[in-house]
């Protein structure tokens, strides 16, 4: 006589979630099925507590309603070791994930690290504020379709161009090392924004290869370099290109930012104003680090706002080969029904109807690239 294998335990079983069958003094109680949908990933929990039964009358219990969201890497996660590191989730991964509004943010973090290979312990959660295990999605405000959003708990990007992987106590220590510079004594060059004045070294900006012209602007009586920024341009975006200038690193862009604009400023104006500055001066690596940036930091509400800076450099056909156009187009498609939901991205595309050219000439592309993939999949039956 056969004997019938157990069955395996779902994700929440193995979470410390049982199923329970009975209350207390032995009345039946009737819960729905936990399901699991590793396939899209999924973290599934009860699909909600139906009204429960008892024998001798029966009580109404408020169901507990599902939620569905989005885990966004807004970093790349490794595992790290002593002996090296291995790349488990890239940036920008979106994971799928459904809970119940009452189950805890542990269960969250526990299966995503399992999941894709991760200690728990080195990654941070955030939705408007860093998660904790006992938060549950109704404690946060979290509602369908929302964003979390996961990284290293040390800052360990490697990505391009490659400067290494640096912790943030390294990174804390190296960007004070370069603000000393910066304010040390004797600058001779001046960017001039407005009626701010930001003083750098000419030996510094040299070293780093802008153009020849940057440091042939008119000279004050002492001989310091004067360079004039357009007002359309801001002192933040000016402060980060020097920062760069002077690390040549790309860690923390994102933080970075954030951290020298002082106030709530869009990410992304900061952003595009670097990206357009730092070609005009001729430091094409700096355009490649700012838009390294910007791709990490794509959303609905600013891939418009990205594109449009790409635009203005037509003039040297270079946004139909920016990685950053490509990788917001690429989101534009994958993400159709979010982007268009979103009033920000609506506005932009008004206010830039010229955009819809492009947009439209990517869709057709991907729809004969479909079509095409079919083909080759019915011939070869």
């Amino acid at each position: 006589m056969s004997s019938t294998p157990p069955a395996k335990p779902s994700i929440n079983e193995e979470l410390g979630q049982q199923r329970p069958s009975q209350n207390k003094r032995g009345k039946k109680v009737t819960y729905s099925e936990y399901t699991t949908d590793m396939a899209v990933g999924a973290l599934s929990g009860p699909k909600g507590h139906r009204s429960r039964t008892q024998q001798g009358g029966s009580k109404e219990v408020k169901a507990d309603e599902n939620v569905n969201f989005r885990v966004v890497a807004k970093s790349n996660l490794y595992l790290t070791g002593s002996e090296r590191s291995l790349l488990r989730v890239k940036s920008g991964n979106v994971y799928s994930c459904l809970m119940t509004t009452s189950q805890k943010m542990s269960s969250l973090f526990r299966h995503y690290a399992k999941y894709h290979g991760l200690r728990k312990e080195g990654l941070v959660f955030t939705y408007t504020d860093v998660l904790k295990g006992s938060d549950t999605p109704n404690v946060v405000g979290l509602k369908k379709d929302e964003e979390i959003w996961v990284r290293e708990k040390e800052v360990c990007e490697t990505g391009s161009p490659q400067i290494g992987v640096i912790t943030e106590k390294a990174n804390k220590s190296w960007n004070d090392d370069m603000k000393n510079n910066i304010r040390s004594a004797a600058p001779d060059v001046y960017f001039l924004v407005g009626e701010a004045r930001i003083g750098a070294h000419q030996a510094v900006v040299a070293a780093r290869g802008g153009s020849d012209t940057i440091l042939k602007g008119p000279k004050t009586k002492d001989g310091d370099v004067v360079i004039g920024v357009n007002s359309e341009y801001t002192v933040e975006a000016i402060k980060v290109i020097l920062e760069f200038i002077y690390t040549a690193s790309v860690q923390g862009v994102l933080d970075l930012a954030k951290r020298l604009a002082g106030t709530p400023i869009a990410l992304a104006s900061i952003l595009t104003e670097a990206i357009e500055l730092s070609k005009s001066w001729g430091f094409d690596t700096l355009v490649e680090i700012c838009e390294y940036g910007a791709v990490e930091s794509i959303n609905a509400d600013n891939v418009l706002q990205y594109l449009t800076s790409n635009q203005r450099l037509t003039a040297e056909n270079r946004s139909s080969q920016s990685p950053l156009t490509r990788a917001c187009m690429q989101f534009i498609m994958e993400n159709m029904k979010t982007v268009t939901a979103s009033e920000s991205f609506n506005d932009q595309l008004t206010n830039n109807p010229t955009l819809i050219i492009p947009i439209l000439r990517k869709a057709a592309e991907s729809v004969t690239e479909k079509k095409g993939r079919k083909r080759k999949i019915s011939e070869s039956k």
